[in-house]
């Protein structure tokens, strides 16, 4: 489309940082540097926007050795605008996701929450506002890259469960700033 090499890397850089980014944020991984953006993410606090920036850092001073510096300049600009539209695309590990679910499946959706989500549950009493019907709705608060698994399962079980999601900047308590307590040994202290 253009021959201006800065055009290329700054349109580049938009185009990588937004498609590296729906990747990452549905939990998949482009068999790149992400892979190692999205381990060393999990065990810092470093968002993986920057997490992939280091490591693409890292290759361009390889890089450097045998490059045209001017290259690796333009390298630089591409690796700084993916990383800040990652960063936007992909909200930073702080954040979690709260997912109110409201379904006449609401135990079996409950169990696989608990067992393959490896997520806390709350149930709290709901009354439809069309039919008036009593129910129970399933609420809980999960890390942003299982929500996509939490959605899948939920289609699955009940294709008519109601959903509604929010993003939550902070979470304190069991599962995320204390060790989780197995679900068995949970419910048994509760009895």
């Amino acid at each position: 489309m253009t021959d201006n090499i800065l055009l290329s890397a700054i349109f580049g850089g938009l185009l990588v940082g937004v498609s590296m980014g729906i990747v990452v944020r549905v939990g998949g991984s482009t068999g790149g540097t992400d892979i190692i953006a999205m381990i060393a993410n999990k065990k810092t606090s470093l968002s993986v926007g920057v997490m992939v920036y280091m490591v693409d850092f890292v290759v361009l001073g390889i890089q450097a050795s045998f490059s045209d510096m001017e290259q690796i300049l333009y390298g630089i600009i591409l690796t700084l605008l993916a990383t800040v539209v990652i960063d936007k695309v992909v909200p930073d590990g702080k954040v979690s996701m709260q997912v109110m679910i409201i379904s006449r499946e609401y135990k079996k959706i409950q169990e696989k929450i608990l067992q393959d989500i490896e997520a806390g549950v709350t149930l709290f009493h709901i009354q439809t506002g069309y039919s008036g019907e009593e129910q129970k709705g399933v609420m809980c608060v999960i890390p942003r890259h299982k929500l996509f698994v939490l959605k899948e399962m939920v289609c699955e079980t009940d294709p008519f469960a109601f959903l509604t999601i929010n993003q939550i900047n902070e979470v304190n308590g069991q599962g995320f700033t204390r060790e989780r307590i197995a679900y068995e040994e949970l419910k048994k202290e509760i009895i």
